[in-house]
């Protein structure tokens, strides 16, 4: 049985073992009836993977310890049914497995100091939208999970031909052509919004524009889902790899600075039911009686440095029980709470951290 080590113990063991491997595990979990198989395939499979690594680079003594605690961790292992991934931590002194609700990327990573913040916002990163390319001659639409892009259809023409004889009847008298393509492109923008719309109705997720800023303002002032639509970047892509995409985007996750009016909405209803924690050593406080469905953090949020104290660590009103960012998130997610990444002073009035409690606990 692994030993549960005080916060303080552990980030001390951590620090002795600055110069032995660590070793990170991220694995997802399949849904299906093969679900513990495939589990114990892949763990032997990283198994003989870091024991290589291990090898090329640490002494057999060094290298052994690891291999040793990730098979004492990892052995037998039966995760709830209802947890997407997992993630295993070991150090020679310390160890940590974890089953999460969210998805994840299968990765190891060795001499590296494991940091739960990083994997959240890793998960965040990673998740689903939708992207629009616009031109003004033409448009495209993908819907991105991870580093995955398919081309969606939009139900209508998407590209300006179409529309260039659509209504002769509303462009034949302008005599200044100039006048006649804004007429042309604004009827083009229009059917593509009215595609985006029925695309949205079975793909309910954030929408990011990238166009140059003549259409992309256009198509922001006529638009009649702003709503979905999380941001605007210029610029002309369409002939633009997956990987370039990648690197353009936006992190999900990553709110506006004026977080989103449900968002908001979330906040103020919570705060009225007395289930918000502000600040913290409340959200802390909430963490640690695991009642936390909801942790809302800056993604520049860190705690000002005290007297004798490590920096990013609180103490709490429970007991005097210390608490880094890391652990609080870790805790959220280990009882099945959802984390949100916002931009700097989105939550400025809720202490720049907030926690949604269970309303039924």
């Amino acid at each position: 049985m692994m030993k549960h080590l005080a916060f303080e113990e552990e980030k001390s063991i951590i620090a002795a073992a600055e110069d032995f491997p660590c070793l990170t595990v991220t694995l997802p979990l399949a849904a299906d009836f093969s679900r513990q198989q495939g589990l114990e395939h892949q763990l032997n499979s990283v198994k003989a993977r870091v024991k290589k690594a291990l090898a090329a680079t640490y002494p057999s003594p060094q290298s052994e310890q690891i291999l040793h605690r990730f098979g004492d961790l990892a052995h037998n292992l039966h995760p709830p049914g209802d947890r997407k991934g997992m993630l295993i931590f070991v150090s020679p002194h310390f160890a940590k497995l974890l089953f999460l609700h969210s998805e994840v990327n299968p990765r190891i990573v060795i001499n590296h100091n494991f940091e739960i913040r990083d994997l959240t916002g890793e998960q965040l990163s990673a998740g689903e939208s939708l992207l629009l390319l616009l031109s003004a001659e033409n448009a495209i639409l993908y819907h991105r999970k991870y580093d995955e892009f398919t081309v969606l259809d939009l139900g209508v023409p998407s590209h300006i031909a179409a529309y260039k004889n659509d209504a002769p009847e509303k462009v034949a008298n302008f005599s200044d052509p100039g006048k006649r393509r804004e007429v042309v492109l604004e009827k083009f923008l229009r059917h593509i919004d009215q595609g985006l719309g029925e695309v949205l109705k079975a793909y309910k997720l954030p929408v990011h524009i990238i166009a140059t800023p003549k259409v992309a303002g256009l198509f922001k002032k006529i638009s009649r889902r702003p709503e979905s639509i999380s941001s605007y970047r210029h610029g002309n892509y369409m002939d633009a790899a997956p990987a370039e995409l990648s690197r353009i985007l936006p992190e999900e996750g990553l709110l506006p600075a004026n977080p989103a009016k449900e968002l908001q909405e979330e906040l103020e209803t919570a705060a009225n039911e007395k289930k918000l924690a502000c600040g913290f050593a409340e959200v802390s406080a909430a963490a640690l009686h695991k009642n936390a469905r909801l942790l809302l953090l800056e993604d520049d949020f860190s705690l000002p440095v005290q007297p004798g104290k490590a920096e990013n660590v609180a103490t709490t009103d429970d007991e005097g029980a210390e608490l880094t960012i890391d652990e609080v998130i870790e805790k959220v997610i280990s009882c099945g709470g959802d984390i949100r990444f916002v931009a700097h002073d989105a939550l400025k009035e809720f202490g720049h951290i907030a926690l949604v409690q269970y309303y039924h606990e």
